[in-house]
Parts: structure tokens; C-alpha cells; sequence
């Protein structure tokens, strides 16, 4: 799985998720996302696509993993 901008061009509804995800990396004190909840969920709803724990470990990569 290649991993995906989230934030960048072209616009679309990866956005959704980007808004969290920036959160998470630049502000971690005043974001408490579950960003894997997260990612699966809109994984799931947007593009049909349920995905595993090593999966989202991949997309995130080491951005947001905390702990």
C-alpha cells in the first residue's frame, strides 16, 4: 500500500481525515485523536476498504504514532 497526501493536491476527501492527522502532528497537546481509530473509520466509509493495524502503521508511518 503506498501511502497517500492527505493535505496536498488534488483536493478531494482525504482532507477529511488530513484536518486530524495535521492536528495530531503539529499540536499533539491539544489533540487527542485516536488517529488509527480514525483512519480506519474513514477508510472504511470512503473508499470501502477495511483496513488492518499494519496497514495504518503504514500510512502513518512513524507522523502520528504515539507510544
Amino acid at each position: 500500500m503506498s501511502r497517500r497526501n492527505w493535505v496536498s493536491r488534488p483536493p478531494g476527501p482525504n482532507r477529511i481525515v488530513g484536518i486530524n492527522w495535521m492536528g495530531d502532528v503539529l499540536y499533539p497537546e491539544y489533540f487527542d485523536n485516536d488517529i488509527v481509530a480514525e483512519t480506519k473509520e474513514f477508510y472504511d466509509l470512503f473508499n470501502r476498504c477495511e483496513l488492518c493495524d499494519e496497514e495504518v502503521e503504514e500510512l502513518l508511518g512513524n507522523s502520528t504514532l504515539k507510544g
